[in-house]
């Protein structure tokens, strides 16, 4: 998800180093119930936490399911865009959708995948998707993959991208103070199946997922200090 150049070239979103450190400091964040397997393969999600990435070399569509375009709907809260992925496909067509980002609902998606691993406890499979889904998770809680002007090329900032999600975490990590809170862990239903869940339930993930970061767009000054180039709505 972030883009390695100074212009549109590739990937967008938070570098290597930023992934990993999500997906290592969300272990801690996990009920009892549920750490102990994901502390016993720390390391595995933590050297899998750039899999997507690699993903968008064999896979043409990757690349879209680690951004949304919100700005492309409007203002915020973005009501023009529906939270279910066949109710927005009506609206706006598969193609636009797809091109404006899946991401809300590809965490849909790896939400009930991980669910649906637990439930059959086949753990190789629970793990890989823990790893992918904690990718797409932080993918869309960087700013920057919300918006057209990505790197800042619409404002004569190109490479705003590599600057924010790359160089700044390289330079800074080590003083990060991750404290997060527990998860909640709410019980699976039993009318939930794979068949159905996929595209019907992503309006609650894509709900979840964004909610957070859409207040903190919605507080931003149209220009925010040295991030210059990011502009709420």
């Amino acid at each position: 998800m972030v883009v390695w150049a100074a212009t549109v070239s590739g990937t967008y979103g938070w570098g290597p180093a930023a992934h990993r450190l999500v997906n290592g400091s969300a272990i801690q964040c996990l009920p009892p119930e549920i750490r102990g397997f994901f502390e016993a393969n720390r390391q595995y999600l933590v050297e899998h936490a750039n899999d997507p990435d690699g993903w968008m070399k064999k896979d043409r569509y990757e690349r879209m399911r680690h951004y949304i375009y919100l700005d492309k709907y409007g203002y915020f809260p973005y009501l023009n865009l529906p939270h279910s992925y066949k109710a927005a496909t009506a609206r706006y067509g598969k193609g636009r959708i797809g091109r404006d980002g899946n991401l809300p609902w590809q965490i849909g998606e790896y939400s009930l995948k991980l669910t649906n691993g637990l439930k059959s406890q086949k753990w190789d499979d629970v793990r890989e998707d823990a790893a992918a889904l904690a990718h797409y998770v932080a993918d869309a809680h960087d700013p920057l993959n919300t918006t057209q002007n990505y790197n800042g090329q619409l404002t004569r900032q190109a490479g705003l991208a590599e600057r924010f999600g790359i160089h700044l975490i390289d330079r800074y990590s080590n003083f990060f103070i991750t404290r997060g809170s527990i998860a909640f862990c709410s019980p699976i239903s039993p009318r939930s199946k794979a068949s159905t869940g996929i595209r019907k339930n992503t309006s609650t993930a894509f709900t979840r997922t964004l909610a957070p970061l859409l207040c903190r767009r919605s507080m931003l000054p149209r220009t925010t200090p040295g991030l210059t180039g990011i502009r709420r709505g």
